[in-house]
């Protein structure tokens, strides 16, 4: 049985290793064009590779020339958390309580840009 589980493991193990996750997407296209193209992660030559197909297909028999590259903001993620502190009740002397607190509640919260590599290119 642990043989078997072994062998499972390993062999996904060896299916995770050897997957591609390099992407590369059309974001806008004018067929003989030019376009926007979208790569991830930008320093990934595979990831490259793939966004050159895309311009060539996009432009056929005509050259790519890229006319401009760089990271671009797409959207913000936004996290956060609320904690929240009930309080204490003190202590009760005579009929007046001494001590304790009040409840309360705490927010923070964090905003970061999303961003992605284009490549905005022409058909020459």
């Amino acid at each position: 049985m642990k043989l078997g589980f072994a062998l499972v493991v390993s062999g996904f193990l060896a299916s995770c290793v050897s997957m591609d996750f390099t992407t590369a997407r059309s974001v806008s296209v004018k067929p003989g064009k030019g376009g926007v193209v979208t790569l991830n992660p930008p320093q990934d030559p595979k990831a490259r590779d793939k966004a050159q197909a895309i311009m060539n297909q996009t432009c056929a028999k005509k050259k790519v020339e890229i006319t401009e590259e760089g990271e671009v903001t797409v959207g913000t993620s936004t996290t956060g958390n609320t904690s929240y502190d009930s309080g204490s009740r003190g202590q009760v002397r005579n009929g007046i309580t001494w001590g304790g607190s009040s409840p309360s509640a705490a927010t923070n919260s964090e905003q970061k840009n999303l961003t992605e590599w284009r490549i905005t290119y022409e058909c020459k």
